[in-house]
């Protein structure tokens, strides 16, 4: 003889079932409180965009493993040419540029970059930090004076990236 179950739902709300697709996007389904929520699911928000500017991409190990985990949506942009390309269509929560470039130096790309950027409103935050191999003097001056959002120096990690992306935030707001 096989014994049925008792069903799954409770009489006044139908299909609550944590595992139901009503439980897990109807706000009004109870949860199973032995069961642990996923949050990935219930959030609207993708992952944060970084358009990286340099046609080395393994100085950038960190992203790679970041976008690989589904954390991050990375993007790579081997010079100047391709980054002003894709900034007229793609929205993005930050930029790296490296201040050396093949065709272009980065200090020089900044001001393109930064008109393609405002024309087409394709940053949503964080905005576009300059990337040295080195530490100049010189160089970051002329970065921030260009309205870079900051001169970083490599090695540089999505950590730092992030971190600094939302100390900005909090100050724009």
């Amino acid at each position: 003889m096989i014994r049925i179950p008792p069903p799954l739902t409770d009489p006044d709300m139908p299909h609550t079932h944590p595992d139901s697709p009503a439980a897990q996007h109807d706000s009004t389904a109870r949860p199973d409180q032995g069961q642990p929520r996923n949050f990935a699911r219930h959030s609207q928000r993708p992952p944060r965009q970084v358009v990286i500017v340099d046609p080395d991409c393994d100085r950038y190990p960190e992203f790679v493993a970041e976008a690989a985990a589904g954390r991050l949506g990375l993007h790579f942009c081997t010079d100047a040419r391709a980054a002003l390309r894709l900034a007229r269509r793609f929205q993005a929560d930050a930029w790296v540029v490296r201040t050396d470039l093949p065709d272009m130096d980065g200090l020089d790309l900044l001001p393109l970059l930064t008109d393609q950027i405002c024309q087409s409103r394709t940053v949503r935050r964080g905005g576009i930090f300059l990337a040295a191999g080195s530490y100049r003097a010189d160089e970051e001056e002329r970065a921030l004076a260009g309205g870079s959002a900051g001169y970083l120096v490599h090695p540089i990690t999505a950590d730092l990236l992030a971190s600094i992306a939302s100390v900005e935030a909090g100050t724009a707001s």
